[in-house]
């Protein structure tokens, strides 16, 4: 089973995936002639309070993505009262820092929010937490994952 170990930050357990267009959207994309955005790498922080992945808006910007449609979301902030907010789908990838083989996820959905004070790129939630094992060592100052 790939796993990947890694320390725990002063932030948090963060950790970088890879997020790139779906499949869907890259076809889309190349009919259309329009240039395909690159992956890009974002730091998210490992939310297991949470049931859905959030982008900050300029991973989201980066990708050039699209709202597929929008949905309610509870947070700390909003207390009984959802707030609307816009959904994406996305290509996810965990490394294994190996090179050989990682947890990818073909399109998962995702939600926009803004981190820009946090020092993060995002919340790694349940949606694809419930697809690993994740250990939190506290006292070995270290998050790992398997998968």
């Amino acid at each position: 089973m790939p796993h990947v170990t890694f320390p725990l930050q002063p932030a948090g357990a963060l950790i970088q995936v890879f997020l790139a267009v779906t499949d869907a959207r890259q076809k889309a994309l190349a009919s259309a002639k329009q240039p395909i955005p690159m992956p890009v790498m974002a730091m998210l922080l490992i939310d297991t309070g949470a049931s859905n992945t959030v982008l900050d808006c300029k991973v989201i910007n980066a990708l050039q993505l699209q709202p597929t449609g929008t949905t309610k979301a509870h947070t700390p902030s909003t207390g009984q009262l959802p707030v609307l907010v816009n959904q994406y789908d996305v290509k996810l990838a965990l490394p294994d820092f190996s090179g050989n083989r990682h947890l990818f996820l073909s399109s998962i959905p995702v939600m926009e929010a803004d981190f820009s004070a946090q020092g993060i790129q995002g919340l790694l939630d349940r949606d694809v937490l419930s697809s690993c094992l994740l250990v939190y060592d506290g006292s070995g100052k270290q998050v790992a994952f398997a998968f």
